[in-house]
């Protein structure tokens, strides 16, 4: 007598007959399973840098599916229209251009419109991956060769964002005066 249980094969073939004749496949369980806030930047406006690829366009991503207006920002045009075309449905506004040039900013910040909500600056450069300690200024082919490139794009372009934000003289910002001291 079964006891009031079946056997693995009988419940196995329930299953196949179920779903058409074919048995589901498991997926494992990695620990962790992304979840949507759905409305959580509904109605605001946030600035990604670095949004073209790899963490920039999760940001971007995540940040649109939960309602955000994005201005997703990126030195390579081609793969941020791929970005917002893969996302049809989503409020996502693309500026091609160089946080650490000033006129790029502006473009940026026209596009933005009145009110940002948030600065996610993921922008950054580093050609071969190395260890931060083994970096050196010079760039690889493809990047145009300016000293202290890498500089520009890390601790000065949010610098920039917040000081063409504010209506702040960006040279004086990025010398270490607080933005309150250097307002026009």
């Amino acid at each position: 007598m079964s006891q009031g249980q079946l056997p693995q094969s009988v419940i196995d073939d329930l299953v196949v007959q179920a779903n058409g004749g074919v048995m589901p496949t498991e997926e494992p369980d990695t620990g962790w399973k992304e979840q949507l806030t759905a409305v959580r930047f509904t109605g605001k406006t946030v600035i990604v840098t670095g949004a073209a690829s790899g963490i920039g366009r999760a940001t971007a991503s995540r940040i649109a599916r939960e309602g955000g207006r994005v201005i997703a920002v990126d030195v390579t045009g081609e793969r941020l229209t791929s970005f917002r075309d893969s996302l049809p449905e989503a409020e996502i506004v693309t500026v091609t251009g160089d946080i650490t040039q000033r006129s790029d900013i502006d473009a940026i910040v026209t596009a933005a419109g009145d009110r940002i909500g948030a600065l996610a600056n993921v922008a950054g450069i580093n050609d071969d991956f190395s260890p931060l300690h083994e970096t050196t200024d010079a760039l690889g082919p493809g990047h145009r060769d300016q000293p202290h490139r890498r500089f520009q794009a890390h601790p000065r372009g949010p610098a920039n964002h917040a000081a063409a934000r504010q209506g702040v003289d960006r040279q004086r910002f990025v010398r270490g005066r607080t933005a309150r001291q250097c307002l026009r």
